[in-house]
């Protein structure tokens, strides 16, 4: 039971230095200092350290991912209790989801969607993450169709379909 406490606390010191843990499966112990055989880089059990500026910026396109989705389940949530987009403004997004930053704005900014393109059938939502890449979500409900891609359009149309990216 010792080892496993000590185990524990190792990992814990880890996750909290920002590090990746592979997976932990039984390995093969470390060699002492003076064999000649080192440990490969990336066997599985091994400690692998992550680039604190990579591993805040795939934090940071997270929680753009997450504002994307959400917000995308605010307007459409929106567009079925009116039957329409008219009067989804930022203001009125916020208050059906508070913690997302709206605007209005014509281009995408990092760490708000911007809500345009509206009609009554239309809109179009669009976030830039921290790697500079800009999401967006266009819904035309006359035709009945959502695409989701990486582009900052004025229009539903275009917003291309090929999917957002996966975090």
């Amino acid at each position: 039971m010792k080892g496993r406490g000590a185990s524990l606390a190792l990992l814990a010191y880890v996750l909290s230095a920002g590090c990746v843990v592979a997976p932990l499966l039984p390995t093969r112990s470390a060699p002492s200092l003076g064999s000649a055989h080192p440990v490969t880089p990336g066997y599985p059990g091994e400690f692998m350290p992550m680039d604190p500026a990579s591993a805040l910026q795939r934090a940071a396109d997270a929680r753009t991912a997450m504002s994307m989705h959400t917000a995308e389940r605010v307007a459409i949530s929106y567009f079925y209790e009116h039957g329409t987009y008219d009067g989804f403004t930022p203001e009125m997004a916020a208050e059906y989801e508070p913690t997302i930053k709206w605007n209005s704005l014509p281009a995408a900014v990092e760490g708000e969607v911007s809500v345009r393109g509206l009609s009554a059938m239309t809109i179009v939502l669009a976030s830039k993450d921290a790697s500079g890449r800009t999401w967006c979500m266009g819904d035309d409900r006359g035709q009945d169709m959502t695409t989701h891609g990486l582009a900052d359009p004025a229009t539903a149309e275009g917003c291309p379909n090929d999917m957002w990216p996966e975090i």
